[in-house]
């Protein structure tokens, strides 16, 4: 009388709390005889084995070879048909360890032979792959918050391992800076992530370094009579005879003009700048808030302003009926469609010229 194919359910032993996942499959499986179940004493036989069965990763007493039968069996208690066992329970007799190394493997086939004491071991079949628990999927998605400082080994994480800018202040925790320095003199050239007492009697004046990082850091401590201020300036584009700037209200866009020269823009807060308009002797410009629209004059007989609805890209001349040019300043409303602009005559009386529809300017006041 041979047994039938069991009825099997194989999953990872679930872990309890902070443990570590023990090594151990539960392993509970249905046996019968002729369509009995089998009650009493059995023998098994367990071995861990690839998709084609012909390579052992594991069996209860390490002897089983490609896939074959281990030589020696587990004696376990089967009560009306059903039975359960740890497999890798090293307390049974006949049963080793499972390694770790076994779920290295993508798949994964338990195989299992029984004797009923009366027909001799039976291979059942098929093999049963393995399939993953849900403590062993949740480790595949480890949840924010569930590695902390206690798991990290010392040095587990350096300079390496953390992005430019990835630390800002906000992570930094009050004293995680170095003690401060004193600073050394009335100007200092400031080092990032440096804290610095300023306790001179005498101002003391602090400049930024540059470039800097995302998330560096400069911290001054006023401890002295004398106070202390801070300043980053850093020279853009070329040495010319610059003569007139504006920038829009968030500074990325700017414009600036060279008296002799041209006009210049950028887009990203001065560090490239771009040629623009045609070489006059610019007095002054102005940008809207957006800076999108832009008004520039040039210091000379023309009675006309230029203007920009791009930014600088593109720019148009408007004359001014009846001015005499010399336009010495202008300015734009936030929205762009306020212009003024000021006459000096080259020295002799001038007006104000205004308009309230973006370049329909005319004579408003005088002196």
């Amino acid at each position: 009388m041979r047994p039938s194919l069991p009825q099997i359910l194989a999953f990872l032993l679930l872990a309890s709390g902070a443990a570590a996942v023990p090594l151990q499959l539960n392993y509970q499986g249905r046996v019968a005889a002729d369509g009995v179940n089998f009650d009493g004493p059995g023998l098994f036989k367990f071995a861990l084995v690839d998709a084609a069965g012909s390579v052992t990763y594991w069996s209860n007493d390490n002897s089983s070879v490609a896939g074959s039968s281990p030589a020696t069996a587990v004696s376990l208690i089967v009560s009306k048909g059903l039975y359960a066992v740890l497999l890798g329970d090293a307390s049974l007799t006949n049963m080793q360890a499972v390694p770790a190394a076994v779920f290295d493997q993508p798949d994964v086939r338990l195989r299992v032979w029984f004797n009923d004491g009366v027909h001799g071991f039976q291979l059942l079949t098929p093999d049963q792959r393995l399939a993953s628990s849900g403590y062993a999927m949740r480790a595949a998605n480890v949840e924010n918050g569930a590695i902390t400082s206690s798991q990290l080994a010392n040095g587990a994480v350096g300079a390496a391992q953390l992005g430019s800018g990835a630390v800002g202040s906000s992570q930094l925790a009050p004293g995680a800076l170095m003690p401060p320095l004193t600073a050394p003199g009335t100007t200092v050239s400031a080092a990032t992530n440096t804290a610095y007492s300023a306790n001179s009697a005498a101002l003391s004046s602090f400049v930024l370094p540059t470039p800097a990082n995302v998330g560096d850091v400069v911290t001054v401590n006023g401890t002295g009579t004398g106070g202390w201020s801070i300043s980053a300036w850093t020279p853009r584009e070329a040495v010319r005879n610059w003569r007139s700037v504006a920038l829009s209200s968030d500074g990325q866009k700017q414009l600036a003009a060279v008296n002799g020269g041209f006009l210049y823009t950028s887009t990203d807060g001065g560090l490239q700048f771009t040629q623009r308009a045609t070489s006059q002797p610019w007095r002054s410009v102005a940008s809207s808030a957006s800076g999108v629209r832009l008004l520039a004059a040039p210091y000379a007989a023309s009675p006309t302003v230029t203007v920009s609805i791009d930014s600088g890209v593109t720019w148009q001349d408007i004359s001014i009926p009846g001015a005499p040019g010399w336009f010495s300043a202008v300015q734009i409303g936030n929205g762009g469609g306020k212009l003024v602009a000021v006459s000096d005559g080259n020295g002799a009386a001038g007006f104000v010229y205004t308009s309230w529809d973006a370049g329909a300017l005319g004579p408003r006041t005088g002196r």
